[in-house]
């Protein structure tokens, strides 16, 4: 089997990424794929904020995340005077709301299981340290005056990499990534506190799944494919459990 065999140079480079990102606000990654493959290097920001209440409630989503929705796009008004701040309604016929930077920069304030969701445009990632910064001066501020803040282990903030920017269509390149995220799960497991019923690693996996991954990686090796059909199988054949049975969606 050839599925210890990594690439240095990505794992350093995912590595750098990452600590850009965690130095600046909650950790926790995903990659993200846009329909414009000709862009230049984008990440998304996204953030949740909760409280005791929220995280101890026996609905995942609990009606009480209407007004702390509605407090938290309030504090933001205080906060960022110069902002714009307005409210949506969802095909749900909920109301939520976007928030406007003056340099454009775009937030938007959502529910999801038991937190309040922040999700932002997609920016380019030399722009991500100014950006990161308005969460630290307007959204996580806005957030503490009503009793809102992070949660290790509800909900969790995200770095999206522009899928197609990151590994430019090269399956040799995404096949090294996850090597090395295999061989080297301490980083996501220790350094970034990793959440095992929301985002396992592949060691925290049934056995079966980790099988799975190294057959996937014989099977590229013996004969390449596109990187699409990597990332279905991956999908299909690898993360379709997880480490928590209770878990729903089970492929989450």
């Amino acid at each position: 089997m050839n599925h210890l065999r990594g690439l240095g140079l990505i794992f350093l480079l995912s590595l750098n990424l990452l600590l850009a990102s965690c130095q600046s606000g909650p950790a926790g990654r995903h990659l993200a794929q846009v329909e414009d493959a000709k862009s230049f290097d984008k990440v998304g920001l996204e953030a949740t904020l909760t409280n005791s209440l929220l995280q101890g409630h026996e609905r995942v989503m609990p009606p009480e995340l209407d007004e702390a929705l509605k407090s938290l796009a309030s504090e933001v008004r205080l906060l960022c005077k110069d902002c714009k701040v307005e409210s949506y309604m969802v095909p749900s016929f909920e109301e939520e709301y976007r928030v406007v930077f003056p340099d454009g920069f775009r937030l938007n304030l959502t529910r999801d299981h038991r937190v309040i969701e922040v999700t932002a445009d997609p920016i380019e990632a030399s722009d991500l340290k100014v950006h990161t910064q308005k969460l630290n001066d307007v959204l996580f501020p806005a957030g503490q005056r009503i009793g809102l803040r992070p949660a290790k282990h509800t909900g969790g903030g995200h770095l999206h990499f522009d899928f197609q920017a990151f590994f430019k269509n090269d399956p040799n390149l995404l096949r090294d990534f996850m090597v090395d995220a295999f061989n080297h799960q301490e980083i996501y497991r220790e350094f970034f506190g990793g959440q095992i019923d929301n985002a396992p690693t592949l060691w925290q996996l049934p056995e079966s799944s980790r099988e799975a991954f190294m057959k996937l990686i014989d099977d590229f090796d013996e004969a390449p494919f596109s990187i699409y059909e990597f990332v279905q199988r991956l999908e299909s054949e690898v993360y379709h459990q997880t480490a928590n049975g209770r878990y729903t969606p089970p492929q989450k």
